[in-house]
């Protein structure tokens, strides 16, 4: 899905890219799609989905994993972290609260 996304890019305003942090596989993988995502310097919305789940792997260290510091440091300007449960709803006043902004 990734080599298409750029061609939905053009009319978008913001890009909101889910990640979910119970599947500590999909992290290498995660990580690379959104450092590509991020090259579209379109302000970006990572959502963390699932910290609610005890997993082996802690939503702290999810964030090491992904390299968000490292990443934040390069796009702060147009880079938002956000964790989220979709069981008890945690986290979506702030992607509500992220959407009006444009």
């Amino acid at each position: 899905m990734a080599p298409i996304w750029k061609s939905y890019f053009d009319e978008a305003k913001g890009i909101i890219f889910v990640i979910d942090v119970s599947n500590p596989q999909q992290i290498s993988v995660a990580s690379i799609q959104l450092k590509e995502v991020l090259a579209y310097k379109l302000p970006t919305l990572v959502v963390l989905n699932k910290s609610d789940i005890l997993s082996v792997t802690s939503v702290n260290e999810m964030k090491y994993l992904l390299r968000l510091n490292q990443l934040f440091l390069v796009c702060e300007s147009y880079m938002s972290v956000v964790e989220t449960s979709c069981q008890d709803k945690t986290g979506f006043q702030d992607i509500f609260k992220w959407l009006r902004t444009f």
